[in-house]
């Protein structure tokens, strides 16, 4: 298996998590990062996924939603929203 097919596998198993985890607005940030980590294994996929990047940017914004009221997921100072992409993870996926 490809690297970015193992990327395809981790952005699974996080949308995975994530589901397991909506409905409780007690674990919405755990929810939150584990839709981010989704996002960003999506754009490292690109190479096996034509549509990774869509799907890593729809990811992205429901991140942000769940997000909305922490501070580790958010605008930067510039008001730019946050790239995964060019944060993407230099070790391999689970």
């Amino acid at each position: 298996m490809c690297l970015p097919e193992r990327f395809l596998g981790a952005r699974e198993a996080a949308q995975q998590a994530a589901n397991a985890l909506s409905g409780d607005d007690a674990v919405r940030s755990y929810r939150a990062l584990w839709l981010y980590l989704a996002a960003v294994w999506s754009f490292a996929a690109s190479g096996a996924d034509a549509n990774a990047g869509k799907t890593g940017a729809g990811l992205l914004n429901e991140a942000r939603k769940a997000a909305l009221g922490t501070t580790w997921l958010r605008e930067d100072r510039r008001g730019s929203r946050v790239d995964p992409s060019r944060t993407m993870p230099t070790t391999r996926p689970p």
